[in-house]
């Protein structure tokens, strides 16, 4: 295992009288891809938010670069609780499900939004060229409203502004979700160039089961908020249960 630059102990989240996480415990390694798999409702987003700190923990401990960032939420008092806002600013962005994108704003006016906590302009102005390198199309629509662009286009915005922040994580929540199948493979191809090429750290949510495992150094399966496998991307691929309740095979 690589220098841990997540781990998640013990997770609980509640929803009133629903347990949404059961004791979920993670890890993702520096330089990382992990996915997390599983039906609709087994708890994939609630782990992420509970990341960001958007979802109270009712028992556990999230930490990063191993400093802890969320504990549980009746000990918050005497603990460390970092605000999610400045999360970003330590490394750690959400791209959301849904994208999160202003339809209102231009292209570019979304972009300079990751960099909200950025003062340095020419930093800001090197990172929205490497954008622009990342996803050309992007350069091509700077000046037109975030509204009128594709899915696909879309979610090349929403990961663009993410990497206007500078992340060393990368939290992914279901990125080819209602993409044509080009578009689908286009973004994973992008989701693997910015790990290789920048090292960056992710952490992906995805209902195409198949797609996120090919890329995935590792994976976890979730059903019903709790941690039932866990392997490298190859061994979930090749694992029967997996294969029958996910892979359609």
């Amino acid at each position: 295992m690589k220098e841990i630059i997540l781990r998640v102990e013990n997770a609980h989240v509640q929803y009133g009288g629903i347990q949404a996480l059961k004791g979920v415990s993670v890890v993702v390694g520096r330089g990382e891809i992990v996915t997390l798999i599983g039906a609709n409702g087994a708890g994939k987003t609630t782990l992420l938010k509970a990341i960001m700190g958007i979802e109270p923990l009712s028992e556990g401990n999230i930490l990063y670069k191993e400093k802890t960032i969320f504990e549980t939420y009746s000990d918050r008092s005497h603990g460390k609780s970092t605000p999610t806002h400045l999360l970003p600013g330590m490394g750690l962005v959400l791209v959301p499900e849904g994208r999160g994108i202003f339809p209102e704003l231009t292209v570019r006016e979304n972009l300079e939004m990751g960099a909200f906590l950025q003062k340095d302009k020419k930093r800001i102005e090197k990172n929205l060229s490497e954008v622009y390198q990342w996803f050309p199309v992007l350069r091509d629509r700077s000046g037109q409203r975030a509204g009128y662009l594709s899915g696909g286009e879309l979610q090349m915005l929403a990961i663009g502004r993410a990497m206007m922040a500078e992340p060393e994580l990368l939290l992914l929540d279901e990125p080819a979700l209602g993409l044509a199948p080009l578009m689908v493979q286009k973004i994973f191809e992008i989701i693997t160039k910015l790990n290789t090429e920048k090292k960056l750290s992710v952490l992906l949510v995805e209902q195409n089961a198949r797609q996120a495992l090919r890329i995935a150094h590792r994976g976890y399966v979730l059903e019903t908020g709790k941690l039932v496998l866990a392997g490298s991307g190859q061994e979930l691929l090749d694992n029967p249960e997996v294969k029958r309740a996910y892979l359609g095979g």
